[in-house]
């Protein structure tokens, strides 16, 4: 057997500290990294030099590039990386702290990106490698009470994803592990619980009090993960995904039919949203000030409540982040035109301002940059002066960088998760209050089928929709009782102008030419026609999902989101069938009931 050496954080404790121990028993080299190394001295005391132990914080991104080069200096390599390190806390979303909020994805997702960049030019280098990532089942079914947690498994799976499709042909392979209830102490010592708001006593506070009863009793054996963890990283070819747990396994199943069938029942609406087949190549202004035109191929929308028409009674209220350009403005438009109020946010004034002036009984235009809390305050403050409070929530606003993941700038990828994650976060936040003391309210967390499917040069815009499809999950399981609503919705590609917008971040890498270099080339040669979806028939459709009775969860935009989503599935699928077996066999015999 070839001995390799591996780096594993989080090694002190829990399936960190049971994997450190399989690969030194097996004879293999170990970079083991902890917070307190002193923690690892008895495995530094067994094996000698087999081992080093060093100390680190995963979200210190310079101390992750010095433990990657701490591995080549004392060992001479690096063939496999396991980024395992993280925690989670459990606590309703409305009452988790920013900082909170903040911390775990640092730790969950960044830990992750640091040290997978930091990796990634050694292995490079070599010509092979392997990066094993520590996802969760939570990264697959958004858990009540673990929005961020979720939040950022759901990062890591999106961000492995494209990892995977930008260093495969470089010969390093990516395995997401996805562990259902092992008996470690995460669910003990590792987290902390806040789960006394009385609102969710049926929810967040039940899941609690299940995890309480159930610590110590979970099925996964950490020691058979361990043997599995240790055959997949000598497979010439792993798998992608890899389910730990049967526990883990049923939940996929559960979450993937669901989600498979309610794509089926609403494939109509999500195909929808097309341009018509025959329609010319578009002419003239489009959604917004910036875009390629859109009116000489859209439907006209039915101005039957507009500015001059009868108003409806039972009007709502939206507040549409990113409202000035591209599915914000043409929804904005459209609910306007229904005669619903409508407060237009974004950071450029001028295109919403005009629209507002058309509609000034019903219209509110408002400065926001979501990265920005005085500005989310202000905002929100204007609104309610205006309007006397909020009925429906569209966290819209949003951007974009590509460039694979070793090319990226931090400053270019840090501020793309402020805006398309923590704004949405926070804003959410800020209108739950007056949501639940009104009684009603809905919130549309706009993703992308990038937030399911991912490409390469997308890493980190797919994390940052991964993670909003973890927190959104787990959104409406705490919300739904309490007589609140919200979904997701996933668009295609849309003519909304967003081919201008888009930006590369960081100098191209010649190894990533084939990836990368050619999504630079293709940009450069875009056209408007080449995106099938209109936004006019977008809004209408995620109106009509808002005055239905009926609740969505998830709501596809665009035929090539539909596909492209759908065969993900497929792929899912077939992965989850083939690693049944592997996955049941890392429970303890005899386990009772799982917590999933």
């Amino acid at each position: 057997m070839k001995t390799q050496v591996w780096l594993i954080t989080g090694s002190s404790r829990g399936l960190g500290r049971a994997l450190a121990e399989a690969v030194l028993d097996a004879g293999h080299k170990l970079l083991a990294t902890a917070r307190n190394p002193k923690q690892l001295s008895d495995l530094v005391e067994k094996h000698g030099d087999h081992i080093r132990a060093v100390a680190l914080d995963v979200t210190d991104e310079h101390a992750a590039t010095a433990a990657v080069q701490t591995a080549v200096d004392w060992f001479g390599r690096l063939d496999v990386l396991v980024n395992n390190a993280g925690y989670g806390n459990l606590a309703p979303i409305e009452d988790t702290t920013s900082e909170d909020f903040r911390a775990q994805v640092e730790t969950n997702l960044f830990g992750v990106v640091n040290l997978t960049k930091a990796a990634i030019p050694v292995m490079r280098r070599q010509g092979s490698g392997r990066m094993l990532q520590f996802a969760s089942i939570g990264g697959r079914v958004g858990p009540v009470g673990r929005s961020a947690y979720a939040a950022a498994k759901w990062g890591v799976e999106g961000f492995s994803e494209v990892l995977a499709k930008e260093v495969g042909p470089l010969g390093i392979k990516v395995t997401i592990i996805e562990p259902g209830g092992f008996r470690t102490d995460f669910a003990g010592s590792s987290q902390t619980i806040r789960a006394e708001n009385p609102i969710y006593a049926s929810t967040v506070g039940a899941a609690a009090k299940f995890q309480r009863e159930f610590d110590g009793s979970q099925p996964g054996d950490p020691k058979k993960a361990a043997e599995v963890i240790l055959k997949v990283a000598s497979l010439d070819e792993p798998p992608l995904r890899l389910l730990l747990g049967s526990d883990a396994v049923r939940a996929a199943e559960g979450a993937e039919r669901a989600r498979s069938e309610a794509d089926k029942k609403w494939r109509h609406l999500s195909e929808s949203t097309d341009f018509a087949p025959t329609a010319k190549p578009p002419s003239g202004k489009g959604v917004g000030p910036d875009a390629p035109g859109t009116t000489a191929t859209s439907e006209p929308a039915m101005k039957n409540s507009g500015p001059q028409g009868g108003i409806k009674q039972n009007r709502k209220t939206w507040l549409i982040t990113g409202a000035s350009s591209g599915l914000g403005y043409a929804l904005a438009e459209y609910v306007l035109e229904r005669g619903d109020r409508v407060a237009l946010a974004a950071r450029s004034m001028q295109s919403m301002t005009a629209l507002a002036a058309h509609y000034p009984d019903t219209a509110l235009a408002v400065a926001l940059d979501v990265a920005k809390p005085e500005q989310r305050v202000a905002a929100l403050r204007q609104v309610e002066a205006r309007f006397d409070g909020i009925d429906v929530l569209v966290n819209n606003a949003g951007i974009d960088f590509l460039g694979a993941i070793e090319e990226h700038d931090e400053a270019d990828y840090r501020s793309l998760f402020e805006v398309n994650f923590f704004g949405a976060v926070a804003l959410l936040r800020l209108v739950l209050p007056g949501m639940r003391e009104r009684k009603r309210g809905t919130i549309i967390n706009m993703s992308s089928m990038d937030g399911l499917a991912s490409l390469p040069s997308s890493g980190y815009y797919s994390s940052s929709k991964f993670a909003l499809e973890g927190l959104t999950e787990s959104l409406w399981q705490e919300i739904e009782p309490i007589g609140l609503r919200a979904f997701l919705v996933e668009p295609g590609s849309f003519r909304t102008g967003i081919e201008q917008r888009t930006k590369f971040s960081g100098k191209p890498i010649k190894d990533y030419e084939a990836t990368s270099g050619a999504f630079r080339k293709m940009m450069n040669s875009v056209t408007p026609e080449m995106f099938p979806g209109d936004p006019v028939r977008a809004a209408r459709a995620i109106y009509d999902v808002v005055a239905s009775d009926r609740p969505r969860h998830w709501v596809i935009l665009g035929s090539d989101a539909h596909r492209r989503i759908g065969a993900k599935l497929d792929v899912l699928r077939a992965e989850f069938e083939a690693g049944r077996d592997m996955a049941f066999s890392t429970d303890y015999p005899g386990s009772g009931k799982a917590i999933l």
